[in-house]
């Protein structure tokens, strides 16, 4: 445990990083328990002798070939005694804070994840840009190690390209970017569109037209979405546009300017 959230430290990690490794988790869809994690290597050694369970000591772990055990055998021995005895637990400390702050990142992500997607399919996704602006460099952080995660199938996103998709952000800024295991960012009039390799002229939406006749609801089934048409006054309109809109997910409408029945249909070139 130790070892690794110095490893991480060394290389430069996030909250994520530091709260290394758990005895439980779930973790892409799979439940994970490690029995013995928190069970010290001399722990398990005494327990084998005394029940004489063979074992095998692996000489790999000797060599100051390796990084971890350079810190196993000097780095963590020398803060012990120039720091103190208890580097170990204060690490540890560090590690479940950062833990729980990462939850909390994961969590907040999964529930907002469904405002900012627009649209998505097994070779992009698209964001609400505007939406993805307003939130904290930290929350779109973990946008992009998610996108890169289902996009890619990897999680690793160094702080280089973290700095170039934050720049996204920025005033006025626009352009692409490639990350690591082919994918591409592009920023696309109001959307952040994440790409596979190969696939930047995927269509971002299927094809579909519908009639409304008169005021109601339709299914829009190749999006998923439902679509709303209701009349209301005009003192419940300046609410809606004004104070209720911030979703940007409303439009008011002149009724009387309307002639039905209503085209709705996804764009078409041109428009």
């Amino acid at each position: 445990q130790i070892e690794t959230i110095l490893m991480r430290i060394l290389r430069g990690t996030g909250p994520h990083g530091l709260s290394s490794i758990h005895e439980r988790i779930w973790e892409d869809g799979i439940f994970f328990i490690r029995p013995l994690l928190e069970i010290s290597r001399s722990e398990l050694m005494s327990y084998a002798q005394e029940m004489n369970v063979p074992y095998v000591n692996d000489s790999s772990n000797d060599s100051p070939q390796f990084l971890r055990n350079r810190i196993r055998h000097r780095l963590i021995p020398y803060l012990e005694a120039e720091f103190g005895p208890n580097v170990k637990q204060s690490l540890g400390r560090l590690a479940k804070i950062a833990f729980d702050e990462s939850d909390f990142l994961h969590t907040y992500v999964r529930r907002i994840w469904p405002t900012l997607l627009t649209f998505s399919t097994r070779d992009l996704m698209a964001f609400h840009f505007e939406r993805l602006r307003l939130e904290h460099p930290a929350v779109r952080f973990y946008i992009l190690r998610r996108a890169i995660l289902e996009l890619a199938g990897v999680r690793q996103v160094d702080f280089d390209h973290n700095l170039k998709f934050q720049s996204f952000f920025e005033a006025g800024r626009s352009g692409a970017f490639h990350l690591p295991h082919g994918v591409l960012v592009r920023k696309e009039r109001s959307e952040l569109v994440f790409y596979r390799s190969g696939n930047e002229n995927s269509s971002r939406s299927p094809n579909f037209e519908y009639a409304m006749s008169n005021c109601g609801t339709i299914e829009i089934v190749e999006c998923g979405l439902v679509i709303g048409i209701r009349r209301i006054s005009s003192h419940e309109a300046k609410k809606f546009a004004i104070r209720d809109n911030a979703d940007h997910w409303r439009e008011v409408i002149d009724f009387n300017r309307l002639t039905f029945p209503l085209c709705i249909r996804s764009r078409k070139e041109g428009d």
